[in-house]
């Protein structure tokens, strides 16, 4: 089986986020969240593709953070539709 492509941010006070990428979070993860609001989707699928470490550093990130965040890791999305803001 091949490894899962990752995405990897540093946050401003040198924290690191993993997460999958945009483009390989797993169709089920978007179809369990789909009649969600946009924050309940995005962060519900967050959930599904953060590891506990990944999600305790975003839960002490300022929210400005958290959506330079979001943008850089859509940046890489190679075709997968997200909900925009």
């Amino acid at each position: 089986m091949a490894a899962e492509k990752k995405f990897t941010y540093t946050t401003r006070d040198g924290s690191v986020i993993e997460m999958l990428s945009a483009d390989a979070i797993p169709a089920g993860a978007l179809r369990r969240n789909r009649n969600k609001s946009e924050v309940d989707f995005m962060f519900s699928v967050v959930e599904d593709i953060m590891d506990e470490d990944s999600l305790e550093v975003l839960d002490r990130m300022p929210v400005s953070e958290v959506g330079e965040l979001f943008q850089k890791w859509q940046a890489g999305n190679d075709g997968v539709a997200l909900p925009e803001s």
